[in-house]
């Protein structure tokens, strides 16, 4: 496989290297997917240097669409009265 990309962070060049792609199945499947936005990536490990590298494949909905059906869900949920 070997795939290679460098990237130009702050005039230094880091380069990643692909050895190896899995796709890792959670051990619990009642388990819900959660999502941490890209904003605050900066706050999960702030007193470290650290690298991230985040690829995701095209989404097939728009995130207005997401934000949408969850505040609707949240709405629409029965509440005691």
């Amino acid at each position: 496989m070997g795939l290679l990309a460098t990237i130009n962070n702050n005039d230094e060049d880091l380069r990643v290297r692909v050895l190896s792609r899995r796709l890792i199945k959670a051990s619990d499947s009642s388990l819900k997917p959660h999502v941490l936005a890209v904003s605050n990536l900066d706050l999960v490990l702030q007193y470290m240097h650290h690298s991230a590298v985040c690829i995701y494949p095209p989404t097939t909905t728009h995130f207005d669409d997401v934000v949408v059906t969850s505040s609707l869900s949240s709405s629409l949920a029965c509440r005691p009265c």
